[in-house]
């Protein structure tokens, strides 16, 4: 608890945890079960309404660590994304968006769909077929920032290696 509050106390973390211990320490513990490094965890995972959410980057990042494939194909008017688990390599997932779903869906409203088409429906079709065919790897935290309401930060933590991966050292 002494370390929560001393994190709680910085102003290097999300602002979502700041005076928070309790905050910090759920998502230290969220975290831990993903295999992720405590101030990993704490930069990576948002809190939004009460949830913890993960980005788009972060679950593909845990889902290629679990040995599973993942390819995603976008522009700015749709996005697909295909999932091949590795214990079934013969079995295809795929999920799309595209921009008129998002209009429909009321997405279109935040800065970073105006500034990211592609970006964003990459991301609603990663987590869409990540859900549906893996969510398994994200232990219940199956959720973006976006995806809840929350504004989407431009800036992301990257915590990613070059191929996609997440770094041993996490």
């Amino acid at each position: 608890m002494e370390l929560a509050k001393a994190l709680a106390s910085s102003d290097l973390l999300p602002p979502h945890y700041r005076g928070k211990p309790a905050n910090v320490l759920v998502g230290i513990g969220y975290g831990h079960a993903l295999g992720l490094a405590p101030l990993v965890a704490l930069n990576a995972i948002t809190v939004i309404q009460g949830k913890p959410t993960l980005s788009a980057q972060l679950q593909s990042a845990l889902v290629r660590r679990a040995g599973h494939r993942l390819h995603v194909v976008s522009d700015d008017e749709k996005a697909t994304a295909t999932l091949v688990r590795c214990d079934d390599p013969t079995t295809q997932h795929t999920a799309t968006w595209t921009l008129d779903m998002a209009r429909k869906a009321g997405l279109l409203n935040g800065s970073a769909w105006r500034q990211y088409p592609d970006a964003m429906l990459a991301a609603r079709a990663t987590t869409t077929v990540i859900r549906n065919a893996a969510s398994d790897v994200l232990l219940g935290v199956a959720y973006t920032p976006d995806e809840l309401g929350g504004e989407v930060i431009d800036v992301e933590i990257d915590v990613l290696d070059d191929d996609g991966t997440i770094p041993e050292s996490l």
